[in-house]
């Protein structure tokens, strides 16, 4: 496993917490989200889902979540960002490494133009990326399949 913290992740539709401790991803999209209507465009609900796993040997001391929408490629401005608190790990905890998962669902999320919707972390001063949606309309459905750019 690497020594540096790493993680993904889902974006969807809808997330659902179930009996028993289960989570339910509803609509997971791939790498693109195409929408049918002009821009902008009104999603009445996104789902993030977020697995972090982070190498106890670090000791981390902060983490956020940065979510970034289309047109806003600025690292250092992230249009949604939470702090996560990170509890220290107790005496008999053995393993190497801290898994953190979080879901964030949005309501009526409106997205303004076609682009990026970028899912990042900081952890302890490094930006982490952890996933990319493509958004684009429906006249670019041909191209959504060939497409190989990862975001970056």
């Amino acid at each position: 496993m690497s020594e540096k913290p790493f993680g993904y992740a889902l974006i969807c539709d809808d997330i659902r917490n179930e009996v028993g401790g289960k989570v339910s991803l509803m609509g997971i999209y791939g790498t693109h989200l195409v929408v049918e209507e002009r821009f902008p465009v009104r999603l009445p609900k996104l789902g993030f889902f977020i697995v972090m796993i982070l190498p106890r040997a670090l000791d981390i001391k902060t983490l956020s979540i940065r979510i970034y929408t289309p047109g806003n490629d600025d690292d250092d401005a992230p249009d949604i960002e939470g702090e996560v608190a990170i509890r220290p790990p107790t005496q008999e905890a053995k393993a190497p490494y801290l898994r953190f998962t979080q879901s964030l669902l949005f309501s009526e999320v409106v997205l303004d133009r076609p682009g990026k919707i970028r899912v990042r972390a900081l952890c302890d001063g490094e930006l982490i990326k952890l996933g990319v949606l493509f958004v684009q309309g429906s006249g670019a459905k041909e191209e959504a399949s060939v497409s190989t750019d990862d975001g970056t």
